[in-house]
């Protein structure tokens, strides 16, 4: 779940059919720097968001942390390939 309207309304529509239900976020940037921004996707207070919808549907929300293998596999290799000129 991004903590955005798209997330929310299936995870609502899918508690409500009966299916087992649960949110899952990957948080993939530093939570401590994104506490309060919102729509950084993935951090902050779309993480909040989230967990907010989640406790009002009722169902149990999960937290990733996949913040330095995203760096890692994505965000490093974009640069360096930006760099580069091959984007």
């Amino acid at each position: 779940m991004s903590g955005g309207v798209d997330s929310s309304v299936v995870a609502a529509l899918a508690a409500a059919s009966g299916a087992e239900t649960i949110g899952v976020t990957l948080q993939l940037y530093d939570h401590g720097s994104a506490v309060k921004r919102a729509g950084s996707c993935c951090a902050g207070q779309d993480i909040r968001d989230a967990r907010a919808v989640s406790d009002k549907l009722g169902i149990a929300h999960y937290v990733f942390d996949h913040e330095s293998r995203f760096r890692d596999s994505v965000i490093d290799q974009f640069a360096d390939e930006y760099l580069s000129g091959r984007t």
